[in-house]
């Protein structure tokens, strides 16, 4: 039976990857698929514990507990144990919901409230551990899955094609990355591919049912995250072009949803506009176009082979290039495709989403679509992409099927080395930035105290044990610093605290080759600031 085309607009269908195969051979594509998707989830509960709490997951647990950043300013100067300092990593009782909505509009606002909410009322049943938190990004990980079968069901309404591309997306190693951390992403995900596929039904069926749905799923979207905008914009420009540039009923319902999600997200949106977006500041670059071109055209990477440590020279940049040239013929075999089903042309508009994000950042000279986490919508397309094109291989004789179906296993092969290589990391790529090292060396040591930034700090207290005293200080101006009395070590992966901190006679240390943290003792008695100081005499004292 022929698969029935969800184009409104034309009767012609995009050529279907379910035709023209043996059933042995579909049977064993679907089987290796089923398989990738149970190792995907099995690798996604494993090692939850093992990895390193690292910053933004400190962040999470701050707004849960119901701090902001600025109460943390309340103990810099003042020596604290490691105990009473997790105080900001769990439940207080004299704090509520709204202290830490208060606290999340306050410091970034870019993050709607959502994934807060949830989280809280996950902790509040299981526990506020980092664990306990991470298990919540994992089970929405997971249903990340099921959403992936249903938009390419919407696309194409084709088995082998949503097998495929559940089984792509299930053992991608940037979706495990957001299933395993206690951050947003892994919502958004599913957000993105729920509105996506409502989207999708709701211009197929056209009933008010369908768009009313889309705008409630449409506003939590933007509640999960703000650069959901991007996401409205590349579905706003493609339910234009699905209708033919025409403004009939479909496109007026759009607007009518998209007008009523801003509206519904407006008490929100006021603290974006309003408040101090003090964390998503401290990571802008400032970038040159030619760098931006360059980390925007390495977002192709990330889906497929996100931790490539492990390769040297020739053997990387083979695998770069093999993936980028993957998915650009992924790209290539959609826009043919919305030739006969403009609903293709859907993730060719996912995969524009960074140029209104490029629009916004480039005339005050940084970016932030740099970072994988704000460009989430492409990534989730470039993945469907590759997995259409490889299915449509199906479609052109022998020759090319078995093209497609060795290219699908290098593709999963690539997807699970690098998923392993991820999980046997303790610290990926500096997340919880080298907090493991120092805290080795601080055991070393009979009644240390720590002196750093609030965020390096709230790291180090979960692997130090109570003898351990921190003093918080304000980085960047190191207000709070101790200028006499007993030795101390001072932590800080801001390069430009060094020259503070060296017109205080400190002697400094880099610990993580990358320079993004630095291990700094004072001078002992009778000891110059000049004299040099290794990892020995770091712990001597």
């Amino acid at each position: 039976m022929q698969p029935v085309a969800i184009e409104l607009n034309t009767s012609a269908q995009a050529s279907l990857p379910d035709q023209g195969r043996s059933k042995k051979t579909a049977s064993l594509m679907y089987l290796l698929a089923g398989i990738a998707i149970i190792v995907g989830v099995v690798i996604r509960c494993c090692n939850l514990d093992y990895k390193l709490y690292q910053r933004d997951e400190f962040v999470t647990s701050l707004f849960i507990s119901g701090y902001a950043a600025s109460d943390t300013y309340q103990d810099i100067g003042k020596a604290t144990t490691a105990g009473e300092f997790q105080k900001y990593q769990h439940f207080n009782t004299g704090k509520n919901t709204i202290d830490a909505l208060r606290g999340l509009a306050r410091c970034l606002p870019e993050q709607g409230p959502l994934y807060l909410l949830a989280a809280r009322v996950w902790a509040h049943i299981f526990g506020d551990s980092p664990t306990s938190l991470r298990v919540l990004s994992v089970a929405l990980g997971i249903l990340v899955i099921p959403l992936t079968v249903l938009l390419c069901l919407e696309l194409s309404q084709s088995a082998m094609f949503a097998s495929m591309a559940a089984a792509i997306v299930c053992l991608s190693p940037i979706q495990l990355l957001y299933s395993q951390q206690a951050r947003p992403y892994a919502l958004w995900s599913f957000l993105i591919l729920l509105s996506s596929t409502l989207l999708l039904r709701s211009l197929r069926l056209n009933k008010k049912v369908n768009w009313a749905a889309f705008c409630l799923v449409s506003t939590a979207t933007v509640y999960a995250h703000l650069a959901t905008c991007t996401l409205f914009l590349s579905q706003g420009l493609f339910t234009w072009f699905h209708e033919c540039f025409r403004f009939n009923k479909r496109v007026m319902y759009f607007c009518a949803a998209a007008v009523l999600a801003v509206i519904f997200f407006g008490p929100w949106l006021k603290f974006f506009l309003f408040g101090h977006p003090m964390f998503t500041d401290s990571i802008r670059q400032h970038l040159t176009p030619a760098m931006m071109a360059l980390k925007l055209a390495s977002h192709a990477v990330l889906p497929f082979a996100l931790h490539t440590n492990c390769l040297r020279g020739l053997a990387m940049h083979a695998l770069r290039y093999f993936i980028i040239t993957l998915a650009a013929y992924g790209m290539y075999t959609t826009w043919q495709a919305r030739r006969q089903n403009r609903a293709f042309a859907y993730l060719l508009f996912l995969c524009a989403g960074p140029v209104f994000l490029l629009l916004r950042d480039i005339p005050a000279g940084d970016c932030l679509c740099t970072y994988d986490r704000y460009v989430v919508p492409t990534l989730l397309a470039l993945q469907i992409m590759v997995a259409y094109a490889l299915a449509d291989l199906w479609n052109h004789g022998r020759i090319r099927r078995g093209i497609g179906i060795a290219l699908f296993l290098v593709v999963l092969g690539i997807e699970f080395t690098s998923c392993l290589s991820y999980s046997r990391l303790k610290d990926y790529e500096g997340f919880g930035y080298g907090v493991d090292v120092p805290a080795k060396l601080l055991q070393r040591v009979k009644k240390p105290l720590v002196v750093g930034d609030v965020g390096i700090l709230l790291g180090l207290s979960y692997l130090v044990d109570g003898k351990t005293r921190f003093i918080p200080v304000e980085p960047g101006t190191l207000r709070g610093l101790p200028t006499a009395g007993e030795p101390y070590y001072f932590l800080t992966d801001i390069p430009g605290d060094r020259q503070i901190l060296q017109a205080h006679g400190l002697q400094t240390l880099q610990i993580e080759p990358g320079g993004r943290l630095f291990f700094v003792t004072p001078p002992m008695p009778g000891q110059s600031a000049e004299s040099g100081t290794g990892k020995e005499s770091a712990c001597s004292h």
